[in-house]
């Protein structure tokens, strides 16, 4: 097999590699299990209800006064917009792709 140019045979590779990746991508989620989907959900919602009793915790139960208030009234729409819109990225990102955040198996022994 020869190829015209460098650029050529690095293409090819590209295109082989982006084959692949939506062949695992197809497969992944034609076999998801109702179970594990149900198992995970469970495991994201026990896990934000500690950190939110946890949270709770860590903030107490005085009430919010003076420079603070004004301060929490000043940035803290700013500060919860910019944490859902990382959420919301982050999740687009993943299901845009459709897979999860890490990387493959395949992708670290294969190609990096």
């Amino acid at each position: 097999m020869s190829f015209a140019t460098d650029n050529d045979y690095l293409d090819a590779r590209a295109d082989a590699l982006h084959t692949l990746r939506s062949a695992r991508r197809r497969n992944r989620i034609a076999h998801v299990h109702l179970f594990d989907a149900f198992y995970k959900a469970y495991v994201a919602t026990v896990l934000g209800g500690i950190g939110l009793y946890g949270a709770a915790g860590w903030l107490g139960d005085a009430p919010i006064r003076g420079h603070a208030l004004d301060t929490l009234n000043s940035k803290g729409p700013m500060y919860l917009g910019a944490v859902v819109a990382l959420s919301v990225a982050i999740g687009l990102r993943s299901a845009g792709r459709g897979g999860p955040l890490a990387f493959e198996l395949a992708d670290i022994r294969h190609v990096l």
